[in-house]
């Protein structure tokens, strides 16, 4: 432990940084709200799809708010680090580093791959988010990579943002924006009930 200097705390102090954790809180919060709204209604094959995808978005939302201050994947870094320094395998460490990385990007992969499969027969309805959640397995994958260029390009500034702040907002913002859409498409149908109900009477 004494050779690890990672420590739980807050790992991005930066206005960029509680920025970022405050929009992955609001999209869980409102994936939350978008959820109750679902249950709350009589639940059909397609609605059933639709609660367990938007549980699963909400649940990535709130750990990897979580982990955005607690940089784990720091943690893990130098775990790897030691552990590849006393079994003597620190010379070879690229190819366990690339073979982490494909692992990441193939368990990201799957995982879209299952939404999509889950959700096929609703893309039109779900493609904004399908669209922020590769944006943040691509941020996942490219941040998983400890390459000295990849840290140099996420390092990068676009304006006054750094490349890897903006793809990860970028799918934070695609999140947000599509439960937000969803909301505003149950309510407005909510309203048509209720206007030909009055009318009716």
């Amino acid at each position: 432990m004494s050779q690890i200097h990672w420590r739980p705390g807050i790992g991005d102090p930066t206005i960029a940084g509680w920025l970022t954790v405050a929009a992955y809180f609001a999209a869980f919060l409102l994936s939350v709200v978008y959820i109750k709204q679902i249950g709350s209604e009589t639940m059909t094959g397609r609605t059933v799809v639709q609660y367990r995808l938007w549980w699963f978005i909400a649940l990535a939302m709130l750990l990897m708010g979580i982990n955005k201050q607690l940089d784990l994947q720091t943690l893990l870094t130098e775990v790897g680090k030691i552990l590849s320094k006393r079994q003597g395998w620190y010379e070879q460490r690229r190819i366990v580093q690339l073979i982490f990385i494909a692992g990441v990007g193939c368990g990201g992969l799957f995982s879209l791959m299952l939404v999509w499969q889950s959700c096929k027969n609703l893309w039109k309805e779900n493609w904004l988010t399908i669209v922020g959640l590769i944006f943040l397995v691509c941020f996942v994958v490219m941040r998983a990579t400890s390459f000295h260029h990849m840290d140099l390009f996420l390092g990068n500034y676009i304006s006054s943002f750094k490349i890897n702040w903006l793809l990860e907002i970028a799918g934070i913002t695609c999140v947000f924006a599509s439960a937000g859409n969803h909301l505003r498409l149950k309510s407005k149908a909510q309203q048509q009930i209720t206007t030909q109900k009055d009318i009716f009477l």
